[in-house]
Formats: structure tokens, sequence, C-alpha cells
């Protein structure tokens, strides 16, 4: 169930999009989500006003974020819908690392408890390789993984596919990181 393709996007497609999070994206990154995450999630639904770049880069991410629910309804052989959940930028600043979690289950932090029992699959699309650690890790598969641009992975929410992040040790890491349900009232509401 977990699903790996090292050229999901191509050269071009992750070059806009990194070039968009270093340089042209808004400087605040969600100044309203929990701690561990502020200023480092750049929700899509978040950019007001697009530039157009932002409509560039948001367009590719629409078409990136359907093209991932295609893929999951192919490999997994689905005959029911799935919908986009929510789709965001993620940066990885020196220092930071995530410990095992499922993302349909309880996470916790020290502003308190966040649940998504609704959270089917998530997918994360690398963006860069120039920087140290921040390998994805699955502890009950055996299974680290070095990040490559253009790479995405996809898995199950549930606890039997908990996952982590290496710290990162120098660098920023940059990823794409979505997650689709199959509760059409989850969904994000973005075109499909």
């Amino acid at each position: 169930m977990i699903s790996i393709n090292r050229n999901f996007i191509s050269p071009e497609e992750v070059s806009t999009i990194l070039d968009y999070a270093k340089y042209d994206a808004p400087k605040e990154w969600g100044p309203n989500i929990p701690l561990f995450w502020r200023n480092r999630c750049l929700a899509i639904m978040d950019i007001e006003d697009p530039s157009p770049k932002d409509k560039l880069v948001l367009e590719l991410l629409i078409n990136t974020r359907n093209r991932v629910k295609q893929h999951i309804t192919e490999i997994q052989s689905l005959t029911v819908p799935i919908y986009g959940d929510s789709v965001q930028l993620v940066r990885w600043p020196e220092g930071y690392e995530q410990v095992p979690h499922a993302d349909a289950e309880y996470n916790t932090s020290e502003e308190g408890e966040y649940v998504f029992p609704h959270r089917y699959c998530g997918s994360l699309i690398y963006l860069n390789d120039d920087f140290d650690g921040g390998e994805i890790y699955f502890p009950q598969h055996n299974l680290e993984l070095k990040p490559v641009p253009g790479m995405m992975l996809t898995f199950p929410g549930t606890r039997e596919y908990l996952h982590g992040v290496r710290p990162v040790t120098s660098g920023i890491r940059y990823v794409i990181s979505s997650f689709y349900t199959k509760d059409i009232n989850k969904a994000d509401m973005l075109p499909n």
C-alpha cells in the first residue's frame, strides 16, 4: 500500500514550484496553525489575491493533486471516489523532525490534540535534495527513503503505516503534502 513513484512530476514542475516556495510565496506561512507547523505550511487555499506567478503555481498544485488522486484510485482499484482534503507546501528547516505517526489517528502536540479520522490516504512529493537528513521512514515496514526531487509517495492514513521524518541536519527540505478522503463533507472544494 506504500506507493513510490520516483518521477511523478517533471523537473520543470519541480523547478517552478520550488522557486516559488523559496522566493515568490507569501512571506508568512500558516500564521494561525499549531506552533510545530507555523511558518512552515502554506495551504494553497490561504493564498489570497493571487498574482500571475501565484496562479501558475496554484494551477500546478491542483493539477498535481488531481493526478495523485487518480494514481491512488488506480493502484488501489478503488470503486468509490476519493476527494482532496488539503494540499500545501511544507518546508522543513534545519533541526526539524517528526516522530512516527498516522495521519488518520490522534496527533498530539503541546498545543493539544488534532484528529483527522477522515484522512484515507496521504501523499508527499519532494521538491529538493540539497539538504542533509530529512529521510522519511516507515518503522513497521523497515523502509527509509532519502527524498529525490519529483518523487511521490502515497500511503494509507492508518496506524499500520506509521511514518516519521528524520531530523534535517542542514539546509531546508521542501515538499508538497496532500491528503485524500472518502468523505465528501471533508473535501477541500478545489477544482477536480
